[in-house]
């Protein structure tokens, strides 16, 4: 049986638990980073970037794994997937099965839909697939008792970094000029290297103005403060930023 973070719904509470052992090695990692890389590049969009290993976010999800929580840590700047799952296979076998179930939520989504969780949840999809995310860092664990969730329980969080699932962008864009940014070079149908336009596109975050007609009606309804990151990147005017 396997299940994402939206199980989370059925539990009744927070449970700590012992982690128990532990299959992560390179293999593992290099084999994240194909699973994700091979659904980004086949979603066919441009301005994608590939994704990369990262050591740092690795420590973090190992962090949280071995609470055998499930739950979201929800921590600023960074993206999150969890799965669990009772099957004994080989961890690539369970890898696979938690990034078929996230994937499998595309199913749901509307290309260009304001948010990934309305009208069907679809965020663990949008995430795996985000194109400025560029770094992913994994870890999983055998828990003994997953909360509720289930007992004996394989746990797999994923982090990501840039985060993605910002509420009113799409995860990726599907008609571009060039495939990818000026100063990045193209990779099996993936961006590799920084961006020149990220300092410019900076600055252009800072201008005063809103960039979406929505943004007084998404002000008035709380969001300034409930999603402050994507509110001070496109509404500035609106929340009284400037």
């Amino acid at each position: 049986m396997l299940s994402t973070v939206l199980m989370m719904c059925l539990m009744a509470g927070v449970f700590l638990a012992v982690a128990g052992e532990s299959n992560w090695d390179q293999s593992t990692r290099d084999f994240i980073v194909e699973i994700h890389n091979k659904r980004r590049v086949n979603e066919g969009g441009c301005h994608i970037n590939k994704l990369v290993y990262d050591q740092e976010l690795e420590r973090q999800a190992r962090y949280w794994a071995e609470r055998c929580v499930f739950k979201h840590e929800n921590k600023d700047g960074r993206g999150e997937n969890l799965a669990w799952d009772t099957k004994k296979s080989a961890e690539t076998e369970l890898i696979t099965s938690a990034a078929d179930a996230w994937f499998e939520e595309k199913n749901t989504y509307s290309y260009g839909q304001r948010s990934c969780g309305s009208p069907y949840p679809a965020c663990h999809y949008t995430q795996m697939v985000w194109g400025s995310t560029n770094k992913v860092g994994c870890y999983s664990t055998r828990c003994a008792n997953l909360g509720q969730a289930a007992p004996n329980a394989w746990y797999l969080v994923c982090f990501y970094t840039p985060k993605g699932n910002w509420v009113g962008e799409k995860p990726y864009e599907k008609v571009c000029a060039t495939p990818c940014l000026e100063g990045q070079t193209e990779d099996n149908g993936l961006c590799v290297g920084e961006a020149t336009a990220a300092k410019a596109e900076e600055e252009a975050a800072t201008a005063c103005e809103n960039k979406d007609a929505l943004c007084t009606r998404w002000a008035q309804h709380n969001q300034c403060a409930e999603n402050a990151e994507f509110m001070k990147k496109s509404c500035r005017k609106a929340c009284n930023l400037c």
